[in-house]
């Protein structure tokens, strides 16, 4: 019975070469259109979902809702007083590290060359946020430094590095760095591009300029932290008015005593959260909005609607010219079940076929 059917589906489809065109190639389409739509909302989505231990991993951002000159602010980063300050206040801060790209001039043999992507931290920023090491260790002193495998080729020539002292200028001031580690290239979804990283000491580094190290407003990096498992930010964020009070002084301006903190609030943000978050200024790659991908969904289904639509009016269209057939069959002792199984057979085999095409076309 069942080879009856498949004969009778593959003639029928071979006998109408038009409609069977049209009806393959019109699903086909929309659900290739489907299916490349889901793809790319699901590489939105998987974001920093490769991070070793990213549940635990936040950004601690500063946004700027209401301002009282000027648009709102919706900020990744945050100034460096703050890293310090929610390590001390809230003990389900286990690690924490400051990350800022400060532009530095790499200097080999009397030649300086621009960097990308080269950052400074404060810290051991591999404790906070857990990027792959194909070998060597963590930044566990000062003037250490990682290096991603195709920057050392860039750099040196090979990989293997470890050992190796590199310098950078920045500020107007050399600066060597021992790399102790090897970085696997970042994947592209992910809210870090990195190159290298390096640990200074910042109180040092930012001798000249010291104001920097308590001033509230001054946003020029990043601040990660590394919360114990099992942390509730929840919790943690609605402390952070609090926290603001008890850490925040007020400054004169003017003859009037003004508080940075009057015009920020600060969120803890998963890695995973960054890219699609709210903030999405002064970022490290360039983020999307969730809103977006939503409305990629609606499009994706009213697509693929419109494609089963097609199919459906072609299949009703159609089915007065097999009433000949069918009068027949039930001739020759078909009852309604028969009929049902052959003609959504016929219908599964078609969309057998798009499928394949569908995938043919995504590919």
């Amino acid at each position: 019975m069942w080879r009856n059917y498949w004969t009778v589906a593959v003639r029928a489809l071979a006998k109408s070469k038009t409609y069977s065109i049209i009806n393959i190639a019109g699903l086909a389409i929309g659900m290739a259109a489907c299916i490349m739509i889901l793809l790319y909302m699901r590489y939105e989505q998987s974001y920093d979902e490769w991070i070793p231990g990213a549940e635990n991993s936040y950004q601690f951002q500063a946004w700027y809702p209401n301002p009282r000159d000027g648009e709102p602010g919706f900020f990744q980063m945050a100034s460096y007083v703050t890293k310090d300050r929610i390590k001390k206040d809230f003990p389900q801060v286990e690690h924490a590290a400051y990350f800022q790209n400060t532009g530095p001039v790499f200097f080999k043999d009397g030649e300086a060359t621009e960097t990308e992507d080269y950052f400074f931290t404060d810290d051991d920023f591999l404790k906070v946020v857990n990027l792959p090491l194909v070998r060597g260790t963590t930044l566990t002193g000062l003037n250490t430094a990682v290096m991603t495998q195709t920057e050392a080729h860039k750099r040196f020539g090979t990989d293997q590095v470890l050992g190796r002292v590199f310098t950078v200028i920045s500020r107007g001031n050399k600066m060597d760095f021992k790399i102790v580690g090897i970085l696997k290239d970042l994947p592209k979804n992910s809210h870090l591009k990195v190159a290298a990283t390096g640990r200074v000491d910042y109180q040092t580094y930012n001798a000249n300029s010291p104001f920097f190290l308590t001033c509230w407003g001054c946003q020029s990096g990043y601040v990660y932290a590394k919360l114990r498992p099992g942390s509730d930010v929840k919790a943690m964020e609605a402390q952070l008015p609090a926290w603001e009070k008890r850490n925040i002084p007020d400054e004169p301006n003017a003859g009037v005593n003004y508080n940075a903190g009057d015009d920020q609030d600060w969120h803890f943000v998963n890695v995973r959260d960054v890219h699609l978050g709210k903030a999405q200024g002064a970022s490290l790659t360039p983020g999307n909005d969730a809103k977006s991908i939503t409305t990629f969904a609606i499009i994706a289904v009213l697509l693929l609607g419109m494609a089963v639509v097609n199919f459906t009016n072609l299949a009703t269209a159609r089915a007065s010219q097999r009433a000949r057939e069918v009068a027949l069959r039930k001739v020759l002792g078909a009852n309604r079940r028969q009929l049902i199984v052959q003609f959504v057979g016929e219908s599964v085999l078609i969309s057998a076929a798009a499928m394949l095409l569908a995938l043919a076309l995504v590919e």
